[in-house]
């Protein structure tokens, strides 16, 4: 039975509703908007990521705390949940790079066990992870009791909607066109997604659309994506997704129900087929970009800077408590598919009608790349110069249905500030390799200078060929 206070059922979808949606779409749809609702503010988003947790859905924990965060970088209590979060998937490479973040604030002690003890991280590797009285206080919501709010409906058939989500957080300029030819309007958080309809990011600028089966779509700066197949069985708990990310930088994670249907992604040169997983890739110039940060990657003078496709699976990994699934993503180009079961892992397709490389994994400068592009940072750790003097507050913000304006110094798509952690590669967290995370973050204004990775960005080469299947 899913669930939703009167309170929350009172709030009204933002947008027209479509005639051709069902009314369970509809219904499934004001749910969808409550929980937004419900995650708006700091503490609230903390207990619904709570409660999600209760029911054993750390993706579903991590795709709110990922919301709020996008509109709010600020608040150090839901990065250091969202950290654990990612640890507890088994991505230790990007829950590290978030403690990364937060560190040089200071936790209290009881946080930074929790934080050394799900990360796999010592005092010894981190020094910069500052402990003591007077340090920042994080709530453990991991063993509260949320208590789940009453009355709802139940979606019983399978469901091939008109509209497939809603745009449940937005930062700066994003548009969506109703089909490809179609005038372009200025994106509003809890807008309806429909299927066909194309999102178009700016620069510094992020979306993220939440599907019916809780699904979530972040797209980074300079990205366009279109969503072409949406079908949903709640009472199967399956559903199935399909989109196309033309340019820029996109993260997935699958929705509960999700994890057992056929969903994929396709770019110019490849088509990525998803099972119960946590993906990102790059199209384009930023596949480039981020190619050049992965040491040994041959970015050779046959790379389209139009086509190229970066692709790396983040996880749930093996060791993903709560009885997550591990993900496996399938590669497919000019006819060969290669298979990914490892987080970390990546594979690169360099033009249209080239086959996918072989696996590599994927380097803490390139993951930097993408943390550049995907996620946000502090401005406790960024130059005041790069902070927007017009940010407002999560309060103001919350129940507008107007978009967020919050510019953290993350999504600039310029993935620059990764090249000082090339040498890290996520299987280890030695005093290195957090140095080389610091590093990248430094060199991207993203947090006070300190030492960098040993490895430089791999250079372009014109002559020689791309890297070998």
């Amino acid at each position: 039975m899913l669930l939703i206070s009167g309170q929350l059922a009172a709030q009204t979808v933002e947008g027209a509703a479509d005639p051709q949606d069902a009314p369970e779409v509809q219904a499934e749809l004001l749910l969808l908007d409550a929980e937004i609702v419900e995650s708006s503010t700091e503490g609230t988003a903390l207990q619904l990521a709570a409660k999600q947790i209760e029911s054993k859905d750390l993706s579903g924990a991590a795709t709110t705390l990922e919301r709020y965060l996008i509109t709010d970088p600020e608040s150090l209590v839901v990065r250091v949940e969202y950290a654990i979060i990612l640890c507890r998937l088994d991505d230790l490479q990007a829950g590290r790079f978030e403690v990364a973040k937060i560190a040089e604030n200071g936790l209290d002690q009881p946080t930074a066990n929790r934080v050394q003890a799900e990360c796999q991280i010592t005092a010894s590797d981190m020094p910069a992870l500052k402990t003591g009285e007077g340090r920042v206080p994080m709530r453990n919501f991991r063993n509260r009791n949320i208590a789940i709010l009453v009355s709802g409906t139940m979606i019983t058939s399978p469901l091939t909607a008109q509209t497939v989500g809603m745009n449940s957080a937005v930062r700066n300029n994003v548009e969506l066109q109703q089909t490809a030819t179609g005038a372009a309007q200025k994106a509003r958080i809890r807008q309806p997604v429909k299927m066909r309809n194309v999102v178009t990011t700016a620069a510094a600028s992020t979306l993220q659309i939440t599907l019916l089966d809780r699904s979530s779509l972040t797209v980074g700066p300079n990205a366009r994506l279109t969503v072409n197949r949406f079908v949903y069985d709640p009472k199967a708990k399956s559903s199935s997704v399909g989109t196309t990310l033309v340019k820029g930088t996109l993260r997935f994670l699958s929705g509960k129900s999700a994890r057992g249907g056929r969903n994929s992604i396709n770019t110019p040169a490849a088509s990525i087929g998803i099972r119960g997983t946590m993906v990102e890739l790059a199209v384009g110039e930023d596949a480039v970009t981020i190619g050049k940060l992965q040491p040994g990657l041959v970015m050779g003078g046959k790379v389209d800077p139009q086509t190229a496709s970066l692709i790396v699976l983040r996880g749930p990994g093996p060791k993903a408590q709560l009885g997550e699934e591990s993900g496996i993503i399938d590669v497919t180009a000019a006819g060969k598919t290669v298979t990914i079961t490892q987080p970390g892992m990546a594979v690169f397709v360099p033009f249209l009608g080239a086959a996918p490389s072989a696996p590599f994994q994927l380097s803490n400068g390139a993951y930097g790349g993408f943390d550049n592009m995907l996620r946000t940072t502090p401005s406790a750790s960024a130059p005041a110069s790069q902070q927007s003097s017009s940010q407002q507050s999560p309060s103001q913000n919350a129940n507008s249905g107007n978009t967020a304006t919050s510019t953290s110094t993350a999504g600039s798509g310029s993935g620059a500030g990764a090249a000082g952690a090339a040498a890290g590669t996520g299987a280890g967290i030695g005093s290195g390799a957090v140095a080389g995370i610091l590093g990248a973050l430094a060199a991207g204004g993203l947090v006070a200078a300190t030492s960098t990775g040993s490895d430089d960005p791999v250079e372009v080469e014109e002559e020689d060929p791309p890297v070998s299947p």
